[in-house]
């Protein structure tokens, strides 16, 4: 009987090394790559390290968005306490917003070109998993800065109709919840008898609400910009969803590969174990054979013989 552990050895590593986990151009390096990572990694990791270097100013951006995040909900509130805000304190609040979506514009323009580069065809398998993996971590990051601040500005827009709305009966003014958020949106919510009262603390009143009705304005304004950006964070964190799936199933695969490679490695050792009692037996039945050969012999040569033996 032949040993086959060295064939079984042979056709498991031809097995590793050439079968693809799936037929999908999305799956994991295959052996030879993984090792050409490890011999020479000079040459890859340096084209990597190109890719990182704007993933990190991306993060600062990010890390740069949540500050700002922080002191626009400080100077919501102090705006909320405060009638009659100094009109220092709306410049410098509106000036943290526009800060605010040109960072984030710029932010998801970035992260859409590193998206480009990743998914390039000539990526190799590894490198593209790498980049993608942290072009996900970045998706989610900026998703949750700009659900944070959409969140934030939806709450003090209620806040700001509750004052108007206060601040209108005091004046008495009088606007439904539909006329009051179309005076919002043409910019028409006050009058002009509003505008010639004398009162000082009227006066006050006014300027807080003319303040929070720019404030308001100056929100809705940014609702088209988050939306946009919204939409585009919807398509990278859909397509990062299908290499996920990706991912999964070649997880999937590579286990069961792996059972059937193990179930290999123990049928190829109950066959060692098999082969090598049959050639023990073989060997014992051989002797048995030779010694009955030779007493058979033996015994015809002294029939014929008789003078010989004696």
């Amino acid at each position: 009987m032949k040993d086959r552990l060295e064939e079984f050895q042979l056709r498991a590593e031809e097995f590793g090394s050439n079968r693809r986990y799936t037929d999908d151009s999305d799956a994991g390096p295959s052996y030879a790559e993984r090792d050409a990572l490890l011999v020479d990694p000079a040459a890859d990791w340096s084209e990597m390290e190109t890719f990182l270097h704007p993933v990190r100013e991306v993060e600062n951006q990010i890390t740069t968005l949540t500050a700002l995040l922080e002191q626009i909900q400080a100077i919501h509130r102090e705006m909320l306490i405060s009638p009659g805000i100094h009109p220092d304190v709306t410049k410098r609040w509106a000036g943290m917003i526009d800060d605010f979506l040109a960072t984030s514009k710029s932010v998801n323009n970035r992260i859409k070109g590193l998206t480009e580069i990743a998914n390039r065809l000539d990526e190799s398998p590894a490198h593209k998993r790498i980049k993608q993996n942290h072009l996900m971590i970045l998706n989610r990051s900026i998703r949750a800065v700009l659900f944070r601040f959409h969140t934030e500005r939806d709450w003090y827009r209620d806040k700001c109709k509750t004052s108007m709305r206060r601040y209108n009966d005091i004046v008495d003014v009088k606007l439904t919840e539909e006329e009051m958020d179309e005076a919002i949106d043409n910019g028409q919510i006050f009058s002009m008898k509003s505008q010639m009262m004398g009162d000082r603390e009227r006066r006050l009143l006014y300027d807080d609400v003319q303040n929070r009705h720019k404030e308001l304005q100056k929100l809705e304004a940014s609702i088209t910009e988050l939306h946009e950006m919204f939409q585009d964070l919807y398509m990278l964190v859909d397509s990062q969803g299908d290499v996920l799936n990706n991912i999964e199933t070649n997880i999937s695969n590579a286990a069961e590969y792996a059972h059937q490679a193990n179930r290999n490695v123990v049928q190829a050792r109950a066959a060692r174990q098999r082969n090598i009692k049959l050639k023990i037996f073989g060997c014992i039945c051989g002797v048995i054979l030779v010694f009955i050969l030779v007493f058979m012999l033996a015994g015809t040569f002294c029939f014929y013989l008789p003078f010989v033996c004696r």
